[in-house]
């Protein structure tokens, strides 16, 4: 790693030989209720061409509610915290249209009953035989588990990196605040500077 100072970036250190994308809940249903679509979209297409073009592992995870006495009082936080979502716009369906054509046809998604992804066995066996050192983040939402994933990612020997424009939330306050907290203990990027990192990509 190189030397670390108060100009450190992560992005002086990552290659894209040791670094896995990781998508997060890239569903419809999730991204019909982001604020940030076009953001979005274009962000998440530079990552996949990115990914393309080096061979980078994509690894998709899906969180599930679990089954238990607490799921009423989780479903009631979700409506509360959807009360606050962005109101929709005349070009939402071309946004829809276009998230669909890049994500519809995802079969091989890990499924997780945690917000917090590295508490599954599966994907932490699938980020070992790729040799991951660094984990792009990208996905939805950004408060809940873009959040536990990227601060729980260290304490397993991943670096996380959560890509600022290619994760949303419902609310935009929300989406600053969160990134907020994971920028005190990880790296926030953007799209851009990676594009800067890797400019041939």
């Amino acid at each position: 790693m190189a030397d670390i100072g108060a100009d450190f970036s992560i992005v002086q250190d990552i290659t894209p030989a040791d670094t896995a994308i990781i998508a997060i809940n890239l569903t419809l249903d999730y991204f019909r209720d982001i604020f940030s679509k076009l953001e979005f979209i274009n962000a998440a297409t530079y990552l996949r061409n990115l990914a393309d073009k080096n061979k980078m592992p994509v690894i998709h995870v899906s969180t599930s509610q679990p089954h238990d006495s607490f799921m009423a009082y989780r479903q009631m936080k979700t409506d509360r915290r959807m009360q606050r979502k962005a109101p929709k716009s005349v070009l939402d369906r071309d946004f829809d249209s276009q998230f669909a054509s890049m994500f519809g046809g995802i079969s091989d998604s890990i499924i997780t009953e945690k917000d917090d992804i590295f508490n599954s066995s599966v994907f932490l066996d699938r980020l070992g035989k790729n040799r991951t050192k660094y984990a792009l983040i990208i996905g939805f939402h950004t408060e809940t588990a873009v959040l536990r994933s990227a601060l729980s990612g260290l304490d397993h020997g991943i670096m996380p990196i959560v890509v600022s424009d290619a994760v949303s939330s419902y609310s935009e306050r929300i989406y600053y605040e969160a990134l907020d907290i994971i920028s005190q203990s990880t790296e926030i990027i953007d799209s851009r500077d990676l594009m800067k990192r890797w400019p041939d990509q």
